[in-house]
Order: C-alpha cells, then sequence, then structure tokens
C-alpha cells in the first residue's frame, strides 16, 4: 500500500514480447481500459480520470477493430454528455456510428440521430414514400411529429 492507503500492483505488461501468451489481446486491454475508466469515473466520482483513461486507452490501442472500440466509445460519449461536452459526445456517437456501418443496415428508429445524414433512408429505407402516404391519411395535419418523424405526402 501507498501512504495514501492505495494497493500498488505490479505488472509485467510491456515487458513481454507482443507474440507471448502471457500479453493481451487489444479486446482484452480495451476492456480493462473501460473497467479502468468506469472505476474512476463512477466507483471514484472523477470523470475527469475516467475521461483521460477512455481517450489514452483508444489512442494507444488505435489499431483495435471497430467491434472491440465500440464500448469505450459508447462511454466515452455518455462521459462526455455527463460532464457538459455535447459537441465531443456528438462526436464520439458519430464515431461509434460509423464504426457500426459495416456491420448494420440502416439505423436504429428508437433513437434518433439529428446529425444522421439521409435518415429517411437510414430509418426507413425504401418504405419512406409509402409511410409517408399513409402519414397524409391518418395524420395529415402532422400532429403527431418530431425531428425526424415522417412527414405526411403532400397531396
Amino acid at each position: 500500500m501507498d501512504p495514501g492507503g492505495n494497493w500498488l500492483r505490479i505488472s509485467r505488461l510491456g515487458d513481454a514480447d507482443a507474440d507471448s501468451p502471457d500479453q493481451p489481446d487489444s479486446a482484452d486491454r480495451l476492456a480493462r481500459v473501460l473497467a479502468a475508466a468506469a472505476r474512476q469515473a463512477d466507483s471514484h466520482g472523477d470523470e475527469a480520470a475516467g475521461l483521460r483513461v477512455l481517450e489514452n486507452g483508444l489512442a494507444r490501442h488505435a489499431d483495435a477493430p471497430p467491434v472491440q472500440r465500440l464500448p469505450v466509445l459508447v462511454y466515452l460519449a455518455e462521459l462526455r454528455l455527463r460532464t457538459g461536452g455535447r459537441e465531443a459526445a456528438a462526436a464520439r456517437l458519430a464515431e461509434f456510428s460509423q464504426a457500426l456501418r459495416p456491420y448494420v443496415d440502416g439505423a436504429y428508429v428508437n433513437v434518433p440521430n439529428i446529425g444522421m445524414a439521409e435518415w429517411e433512408t437510414a430509418y426507413w429505407g425504401s418504405n419512406f414514400d409509402r409511410l409517408r402516404k399513409i402519414k397524409a391519411k391518418y395524420d395529415p395535419h402532422n400532429v403527431f411529429q418530431y425531428e425526424q418523424s415522417i412527414p405526411p405526402a403532400a397531396r
């Protein structure tokens, strides 16, 4: 223990060869980055330290596949929002969305993304025009709407 009452940990990480079975792969390292950030931000209440851990971890493991980076990006966006960094959070969410592109077709409608280009196609695909006609029939005055809802078709 150090004088502050913190446990000191000694590790061989960094001394081992990259090909060594003892050396964790980037998924394990990013999982540890995420756990360390959560410990700092949530357990210790030091969100700034959590942000530093996440940013440094992403920089150190920039070559990790997108699917391994996603949980870190999501938590980073959450911490940015919690600390008042709305623009920084939006940038990380855009990076998150871009990282998902190879794995998904479209977008999740329940969570509107007002920064998304071509949201009509991403959310509704080829059904958008048909849905606009239905909307015009049942809600011609657009009473039920939000920023990215389907607008009624012009009559």
